[in-house]
């Protein structure tokens, strides 16, 4: 069985019960920087979406992948969207294939430039090396769900806006329902 292609969706947590900040742990976890993510400095999700427009297309993912084995790295990422959904950022990315942590890695970079580590056009440079080392960190397979697989269809926004995103995670808490 041929998959056409698959949607993966990464959750970042924005806060959880008892008033805890889990945003600014998950941040500072995911990117090793004190303060990122913080409630004073909170994601730019504007600049996130930026980023996410520049991945768009078919490129050579060499970058964002956790190690090398595959013939060829070129895919191409149909949809890369960054959508605020109370309690979480979902970053929902479509394509017809996708290297080894290719998902954790490139909501990692997104990650950083949201917590403000780094420019949208920084994303471009990663296309260019090749470089690992240059994207952001492989984050949490924990925020990570593969929601869709497409074996019959082609893709199309249209057929990708027809398929809903699966339920928020995480859940809100019973005080907050």
């Amino acid at each position: 069985m041929v998959t056409c292609w698959k949607r993966y969706v990464y959750r970042i947590p924005l806060c959880g019960d008892q008033g805890i900040d889990v945003l600014r742990s998950f941040c500072e976890t995911a990117t090793q920087v004190v303060g990122a993510g913080s409630s004073d400095r909170p994601l730019d999700i504007t600049q996130m979406q930026a980023a996410a427009a520049l991945l768009l297309g078919s490129h050579d993912f060499a970058g964002f992948q956790s190690r090398g084995g595959r013939q060829s790295t070129v895919r191409t990422l149909h949809r890369c969207e960054v959508l605020e959904e109370f309690p979480s950022v979902a970053i929902v990315m479509e394509a017809d294939g996708f290297l080894m942590h290719m998902c954790r890695i490139l909501a990692g970079t997104l990650l950083e430039v949201g917590a403000g580590l780094r420019r949208p056009e920084q994303v471009l440079r990663i296309f260019e090396s090749g470089n690992r080392s240059e994207a952001g960190p492989t984050l949490a397979a924990a925020g990570l769900c593969l929601e869709h697989v497409e074996h019959e269809k082609k893709w199309s926004q249209q057929l990708s806006e027809s398929i809903s995103l699966e339920v928020t995670w995480p859940p809100l808490p019973d005080s907050a329902t």
